[in-house]
């Protein structure tokens, strides 16, 4: 009598979470199929453009950032996000409405958000400074059961930097900063590297810090998949996990199409 009441209560939860994932991918699809619709009217776009505007007002007077140069910016508004923006899986956020994503995420706490929430924000903070940006995503495996991460470059002086919302940290090499893909070849080569936090405080929590998290940035970044904004191509390394994750020999996600066809990345890289 007991097992079959445990068992009746585990099959119910599992119903009522299996019901919540469906509804909440129902509304993902409704959300993204308006914003798609926003991006292709002029009107639309005006309304994005507007609060971006309004969200580059925002960060230079908050943060000070009336003197400082790109890179400094870039750093300076990643830290800002990370003190503030709590770490753990939110409910859908319309990153569109950009000003209300903002807010309800930094002040009011209302949004949290592991690494991908983390990336699309930092994305539009830096894009509202026009600062250019390219999403990063990386990899463990290229099949079930995977560890997946997701972070930023931004570039300056023509060169690109990674710089990860999530940890708070970029890497060096001899003193120098790296990209992504200098990072990987570094790490496929067997050389070392250095995690700097720019100085700025880590938070003691393993979501938030590299030193205790659950797995490490030298297995994570064994498929690295870049955005190539020129042209919205990608850069995947190795060649041959083109850029997908699979089960079996179903394909279950394809990080190019995601860049190519989602609306926020669609308006981060191709709409000034």
């Amino acid at each position: 009598m007991i097992k079959t009441l445990f068992l009746h209560i585990i099959y119910s939860l599992y119903a009522i979470r299996s019901f919540r994932t469906l509804i909440n991918k129902l509304i993902t699809i409704s959300i993204e199929k308006d914003n798609q619709i926003r991006l292709k009217t002029y009107k639309g776009r005006q309304q994005i453009t507007k609060e971006l505007n309004a969200l580059k007002t925002i960060l230079i007077t908050k943060l000070n950032l009336q003197n400082k140069n790109d890179f400094e910016k870039a750093i300076i508004v990643r830290n800002h996000l990370y003190q503030n923006i709590k770490s753990n899986r939110s409910d859908i956020v319309n990153f569109f409405d950009i000003l209300n994503a903002y807010k309800n995420s930094v002040e009011t706490k209302k949004h949290h958000h592991i690494c991908g929430g983390m990336q699309i924000l930092y994305m539009l903070c830096l894009k509202s400074l026009n600062i250019p940006i390219r999403r990063v995503q990386m990899f463990d495996k290229t099949e079930v059961a995977y560890n997946g991460h997701a972070s930023v470059e931004f570039c300056y002086n023509n060169k690109w930097y990674a710089s990860d919302p999530t940890f708070n940290i970029m890497y060096k090499h001899e003193n120098k900063y790296l990209s992504y893909i200098e990072l990987y070849n570094l790490i496929k080569s067997g050389k070392s590297y250095d995690i700097t936090t720019n100085n700025f405080s880590i938070i003691d929590d393993p979501r938030k810090n590299i030193d205790r998290y659950y797995i490490e940035i030298e297995e994570l970044i064994k498929n690295l998949v870049i955005d190539q904004i020129e042209q919205l191509k990608t850069i995947v390394y190795p060649k041959k996990s083109n850029a997908q994750i699979y089960n079996k020999e179903k394909i279950i996600y394809d990080a190019k199409r995601d860049s190519e066809e989602n609306a926020v990345y669609q308006f981060i890289y191709k709409y000034e």
